[in-house]
């Protein structure tokens, strides 16, 4: 990232900068990896995911003791909120949240 050396897929998969390597005709596999990828990351609360995205920006660079208050203090309003108490009581439950969604390969339409 700093050098600007180029790394092939294969390389970048090994030392874990990317998730998955699909070859490019496989079209179906890739449909298949990004609509699994896509469907977690439906899984969380908006709301949620807004909060954990700000909490990253904020908590760096780590350690740093005041940001260890924040941070508490950031989780702690997030669980208390109304999507937070939804989502551990579904946790809980073993249920899906409300804002769950299945997202099948054939909604992301044509690969280019």
């Amino acid at each position: 990232m700093l050098s600007g050396e180029r790394l092939s897929a294969l390389q970048a998969l090994n030392i874990g900068l990317v998730n998955h390597v699909v070859d490019s005709s496989e079209t179906d596999v890739f449909r298949q990896k990004l609509a699994a990828v896509v469907s977690e990351h439906l899984k969380a609360g908006a709301n949620a995911a807004r909060r954990t995205k700000e909490l990253l920006r904020k908590i760096h660079p780590l350690p740093d003791p005041g940001l260890f208050e924040y941070t508490a203090s950031a989780i702690a309003q997030a669980r208390c909120s109304a999507e937070g108490k939804h989502g551990l009581q579904q946790f809980f439950e073993k249920k899906p949240p409300v804002w769950a969604a299945d997202v099948s390969a054939a909604e992301f339409g044509e690969v280019q």
